[in-house]
This record gives structure tokens, C-alpha cells and sequence, in this order.
């Protein structure tokens, strides 16, 4: 059978059961402990731990802080998800840079010293400074996230009570 001669499929019409159970458990995932303020705090949180040095965790910290404040885990590892490889280097780079102004070494750190230099000897040089600035970075990233989560959310939830 042709793609032509197939009955049509969208977003309403799964194709199977398992992808019909996949769809209601992200649902259901998304809207647990879902109003606005929680919501956008879920988020925040995992955007505050992406912007953090501690790679390969950040899923599990996130995951972790929102289950233990009763927060949408799924939001906090979305928010998470602001590390993702195209962005990870800018994050890291503002919050040396951040970190470094901070800490009163700035200056140190040009893109040109990082390509000269070997990864981990970037790292050990630049960790205290990544650390500290990554706070800065983390926070003034999880309020913008936590704003723009709970107006989008609160005008969802405002549409859905209607």
C-alpha cells in the first residue's frame, strides 16, 4: 500500500495503540501537579540546573529537586534541556565570562585561548569561575523561564477552564 492510498493520520489519529499509551502517559506526565505557579517553578528549577557545569547530571538533579518538592518532573527535565549541545559552549562561555568578573580574573578567557588549549586544562583553569558564574547565569535564565512558563501556562489554563 502507497503512502497515497493510506488513510490520513495527524496528530488526533495515532497509528497504533503503543503510540495512542505513549501519547496519554505524556499527557498525564504533563499535567501532573500542573498549576501555573508549580509549573513554571518546575521549569525554572530545570533551566537553573542546566545552566550548571555538572554534566550528565542535570536530568537526574532536576528530576530529582522537583520530585522531592512535589513539582512536574517533566517540566523540570524539559527546562533542563537549555544544555543542549548548540547552546552548552555559550552557557558555558558567559559564565566563566560572568564567573571571571565575579571572582576578578576576568579577561582571561578569549575563544581564541580555548581553541590553543586543551579541553581539560580549560576546565581545571576555568572551573572555579564556571561555577560561580553559572549561578548568575542559571538564576537570571530560570526567572525568564519561569516568567514566560507561567504566562503561557496561566493563558492555557485560563482557555481550558472556559
Amino acid at each position: 500500500m502507497s503512502r497515497r492510498d493510506r488513510p490520513p493520520t495527524g496528530p488526533h489519529k495515532p497509528r497504533s495503540p503503543r503510540v495512542r499509551k505513549l501519547r496519554a502517559l505524556l499527557a498525564k506526565a504533563f499535567r501532573q501537579h500542573t498549576s501555573p505557579p508549580r509549573l513554571a517553578l518546575a521549569v525554572a528549577i530545570g533551566v537553573f540546573i542546566g545552566c550548571t557545569p555538572l554534566f550528565g547530571l542535570h536530568s537526574v538533579i532536576a528530576i530529582g529537586i522537583a520530585a522531592l518538592f512535589g513539582l512536574n518532573t517533566v517540566a523540570a527535565f524539559a527546562g533542563t534541556q537549555i544544555s543542549i549541545p548548540p547552546l552548552a559552549p555559550l552557557l558555558a562561555f558567559a559564565s566563566i565570562q560572568l564567573g571571571g568578573l565575579i571572582l576578578g580574573t576576568s579577561g582571561d578567557l578569549t575563544f581564541d585561548a580555548i581553541r590553543r588549549t586543551e579541553l581539560t586544562k580549560v576546565f581545571a583553569r576555568f572551573s572555579t569561575a564556571w561555577l560561580v558564574g553559572s549561578v548568575g547565569v542559571g538564576l537570571t535564565l530560570a526567572i525568564i523561564a519561569y516568567l514566560l512558563t507561567y504566562l503561557i501556562a496561566k493563558r492555557r489554563h485560563g482557555r481550558d477552564e472556559e
